[in-house]
């Protein structure tokens, strides 16, 4: 199969959980709020650079705008034929230098160099990078200024923003990475047991899981695989991970037992402790998923690219939304939202926010989804009805499914929580592996979280 490439979705996967923070006041309220503190040593100028160029009409001039992405993926014919052109829709005068992070160009070469990068493009771990080295920029004069309407975007996406960014309203999100369920229909046939349909619960995924793990001349197969980071996460509200006032992680609870004994024994069920191994780990998982085809539901990001990119000679398959236990309805995945963030030092500051800010109109976010399946950060679910139709990829399949009910909080991108988050993480493969059972593992995994910080500078 082809993969249409126009608006492919970032390879990123979606971040471990979350934690809210109101975010509605800071969206509202005046350009007051100031950045955080640059902690590089190659700090760069505070004052933000003159923005006369969108005092005028500056959209009967030609204006290049460079583009720095975070990561070393060729993504160059992507973003131009995808999200820059979206731009170009409006701003036909609008013209792109791209940068990728690669050897040369890498985050402190563009810094020593003092390359001007007008927006970088990169899912909420992208905005600490910027911050650490003091081109993080506050969006929230501008959003005022031009009445950017911030209340159509789901909450979760901006809260992961202002989390990242220390209260900063650092970026505009433009599409949101989650998570959902794909199955293999060839081993659903197979075996006799009906398609999965949208909206189950995680018991009813556990129970048709075990139906299919079996051995079948003499190949196993599995009923599932796991993606933890937001299985283990799954949330309405999540509890703290860590007591940022005592800078003590918070992690041998009744709460990360209970979801510990959810979880484990969906990881178990073949018996086969170093199949168990693998079927945790979403890594080796998903690649028996799309490759060896011995998995016949995976949970995955819903960045269809992750899973398919391989898959090119047929496998049936088809989505399911992410299922939420039975006493939690309201608890969905968190979600890593993909977007842009203006360089503090850009000569063209307000031109480049108009030009992402351009990305939040229905109409581009609408495109996005009929064109890509890329799934809208708007709230309006009506794009439901239209995402994946000019995709061939996901053509006569549940491209609905590729939406979560719901969203669940988004963690700060900080040390203290990446301690706990690991330490946490490890318990669960250890329980799994057999080395250890839930309650020293959780005991074990906050001692570590403990000593780790004690390590972090305040």
């Amino acid at each position: 199969m082809k993969v249409n490439r126009r608006f492919r979705a970032s390879k990123r996967s979606a971040g471990s959980a979350a934690a809210v923070l109101p975010v509605i006041a800071l969206l509202v309220a005046s350009c007051s709020g100031g950045n955080a503190a640059p902690t590089s040593a190659d700090k760069t100028p505070d004052a933000k650079q003159p923005e006369a160029a969108a005092t005028k009409d500056w959209t009967k001039e030609k204006v290049e705008l460079t583009f720095y992405y975070m990561y070393d993926d060729d993504i160059e014919q992507n973003f131009r034929e995808g999200n820059g052109a979206s731009i170009q829709k409006k701003y036909p005068n609008v013209t792109f230098k791209f940068i990728q992070n690669k050897k040369g160009t890498t985050l402190a070469d563009i810094i020593a160099t003092k390359t001007n990068v007008d927006f970088f493009g990169d899912t909420q771990s992208g905005v600490s990078k910027l911050r650490d080295v003091g081109l993080m920029d506050d969006l929230s004069d501008l959003v005022k200024k031009h009445k950017v309407d911030l209340s159509k975007v789901e909450p979760n996406a901006l809260n992961a923003y202002t989390f990242a960014g220390n209260g900063v309203l650092s970026g505009l999100p433009v599409k949101l990475n989650s998570t959902a369920l794909y199955y293999n229909k060839d081993l659903f046939d197979k075996f006799g047991v009906p398609y999965l349909t949208d909206n189950m619960t995680w018991e009813q995924i556990f129970e048709t899981a075990k139906k299919l793990t079996r051995s079948d001349g003499g190949t196993p197969y599995y009923g599932l695989g796991l993606n933890i980071s937001n299985m283990l996460y799954v949330n309405e509200k999540l509890p703290s991970l860590v007591n940022t006032q005592t800078r003590k992680a918070t992690l041998n609870t009744d709460y990360w037992k209970k979801m510990m004994e959810r979880i484990v024994p969906m990881a178990t069920i073949s018996g086969n402790q170093a199949a168990n191994n693998d079927l945790a780990n979403y890594g080796k998982s998903y690649i028996q998923f799309y490759k060896d085809r011995n998995i016949a539901i995976q949970v995955g990001n819903n960045t269809i690219y992750n899973i398919l990119h391989q898959n090119g000679d047929g496998m049936r398959w088809d989505i399911a939304t992410f299922p939420s236990f039975s006493d939690m309805p309201n608890a969905g995945p968190n979600s890593s939202p993909y977007g842009y963030f203006i360089s503090k030092t850009s000569p063209n500051r307000e031109i480049a926010f108009l030009a992402i800010a351009a990305l939040l109109e229905e109409s581009a976010q609408l495109d996005a989804a009929r064109i890509s399946g890329a799934v809208p950060v708007i709230k309006n679910r009506s794009f439901l009805d239209v995402i994946g139709k000019d995709t061939q990829y996901l053509k006569g399949r549940n491209a609905k499914g590729l939406v979560p009910r719901t969203y669940g909080e988004s963690l700060p991108v900080d040390p203290l929580y990446s301690a706990a988050t690991g330490a946490l993480n490890t318990a669960f493969y250890n329980v799994v592996a057999g080395k250890s059972d839930i309650n020293t593992a959780l005991r074990e995994a906050e001692e570590s979280a403990n000593q780790k910080i004690s390590t972090l500078g305040k």
